[in-house]
């Protein structure tokens, strides 16, 4: 009898746990707003890479930006100097594809290049 209760208690356990992590894996919509966007500023640093780092910093975006919805806002990237760039997304990106672009940006590998985020923040359009 108590191994039937255990063996319960453990499938209970089992069926709660894949729920919980289906929950957190899977894409959910997002509160949006078209009157705001999102940037980011992400600093990129090139060893022996043989393109300017605009072009790295361009490939890390257009390789993150197919996780979200939305558009860049002009002027595109920026280079702030110094190895920063900038860049803004628009409508203004909810907590999940937030997550999901952030997520991107620090996995993303692309040859000779090191990458990092600085600051991502919701402003409003203007």
């Amino acid at each position: 009898m108590k191994r039937l209760a255990l063996i319960g208690t453990v499938a209970v356990g089992a069926w709660f746990s894949v729920g919980a992590i289906g929950d957190a894996t899977q894409t959910r919509a997002d509160e949006r707003h078209a009157d705001r966007r999102t940037e980011v500023v992400v600093h990129v640093e090139g060893r022996r890479y043989r393109q300017p780092l605009d072009v790295a910093a361009a490939a890390l975006y257009s390789a993150c930006t197919a996780t979200v919805d939305g558009r860049i806002v002009e002027p595109g990237i920026v280079d702030l100097g110094g190895g920063d760039y900038s860049f803004a997304i628009t409508p203004s990106l909810g907590r999940h594809g937030r997550e999901r672009l952030l997520g991107c940006l620090r996995d993303l590998t692309v040859e000779r290049v090191r990458s990092h985020v600085v600051s991502v923040e919701e402003r409003a359009l203007g």
